[in-house]
């Protein structure tokens, strides 16, 4: 899954096998260091519920994808021209 061309930089974040809110903490601690113009691909065993209105609130774009085993593919960037909101 990639679902923007640009930007190129994508950081992966495999969280699979792991339980809850490990996988959430793990993607937000990885967006804090994210590139401006890098996104996130996270890996999860299920699609991440609870994560999805803290990214709204924090103003990150998403795309989401369930994959035919069950587990779910997020993808999560910064707006462009956003200043940092963390």
């Amino acid at each position: 899954m990639q679902p923007w061309p640009e930007p190129t930089k994508r950081v992966d974040l495999d969280n699979r096998g792991r339980e809850p809110p490990e996988p959430m903490a793990r993607i937000l601690a990885a967006l804090k260091t994210l590139p401006e113009d890098g996104y996130l691909l996270a890996h999860n065993d299920r699609e991440p519920m609870f994560l999805y209105p803290k990214l709204e609130a924090l103003g990150y774009e998403y795309e989401s994808e369930v994959q035919p085993d069950g587990s779910c593919l997020i993808a999560i960037r910064k707006p462009p021209g956003i200043g940092d909101r963390r």
